[in-house]
């Protein structure tokens, strides 16, 4: 089966600027140009509908455009107060949920991360960090940090911590998934909008992990959560020069990510 994902925008699907493909790693190392050509063809639009009957073709992700990531951020901008107000329960809850329907689906995203080159050994482990990140008891201690309450002196002290608002995330090329698991699930659980951007390297299983985990439970406030694929050389400025994004989550090479942090603190 082709798993086929359009951009994700404001929580509604949409038609991108193309697509990129992803053929089985093992038929890769077995066949390096024909897969190769393969690829390309079907990157740059130049195959025939038949190459999408391809055996060894796993799966496409749709590029997004400049336009659709402003919207991506506008819709989070706009609806991130309504998800902040959200009881920590019902929050706390999704992650309850997205932790039970990741279990369920663990072998589907198995197999789709040994297609992107993952060994086998490494992607259980990945997928057994994944749900211990989203274990019911994990999610008890981090919500138990939210807010705390004590009384010195007779004096009440009371400490609680506030979603920051819009938060962009760009996950790691070798561990897209996890990484994103990590990063937007908690993210969104605190009460913040999230846009992802999934790197075109390797973007396969995020994609899954965001079109058919995350989103479906977010029924009522789908519109705090996108998922793009863009080249983080175009994301990470059009982000910093954005009034609707408070945070960046970068994974990635510390050069790049300390001359975005330089860039920040030069504009300000």
């Amino acid at each position: 089966m082709l798993r086929s994902y359009r951009s994700l925008v404001g929580g509604h699907p949409a038609d991108g600027v193309g697509w990129v493909h992803w053929v089985r790693v093992g038929d890769m190392l077995e066949a390096p140009y024909d897969m190769a050509a393969l690829k390309a063809t079907l990157d740059t639009g130049e195959a025939g509908p038949d190459a999408l009957t391809h055996p060894s073709l796993v799966g496409r992700v749709a590029l997004s455009s400049p336009g659709q990531r402003r919207q991506a951020l506008a819709a989070a901008r706009a609806h991130q107060p309504a998800w902040g107000r959200v009881p920590m329960a019902e929050r706390v809850g999704f992650v309850t949920a997205f932790h039970r329907v990741l279990r369920a689906r663990r072998h589907e995203l198995l197999d789709l991360l040994v297609a992107e080159g993952h060994p086998v050994r490494v992607a259980r482990m990945e997928i057994a960090t994944m749900l211990a990140a989203v274990h019911p008891r994990t999610v008890t201690v981090a919500a138990g940090s939210m807010s705390c309450d004590h009384r010195v002196n007779g004096r009440r002290i009371e400490l609680v911590r506030k979603p920051d608002g819009v938060v962009g995330l760009i996950p790691a090329r070798n561990a897209a998934a996890a990484t994103l698991v990590f990063s937007a699930v908690m993210t969104l659980a605190a009460g913040n909008a999230v846009v992802v951007d999934l790197p075109p390297s390797a973007p396969l299983s995020a994609a899954f992990v965001c079109h058919e985990l995350i989103a479906p439970l977010l029924a009522g406030h789908d519109r705090v959560f996108s998922a793009l694929c863009a080249p983080v050389r175009e994301v990470v400025p059009e982000w910093l020069a954005s009034p609707d994004l408070d945070d960046i989550y970068y994974f990635g090479p510390s050069g790049r990510g300390a001359g975005a942090g330089r860039g920040v603190l030069a504009a300000r």
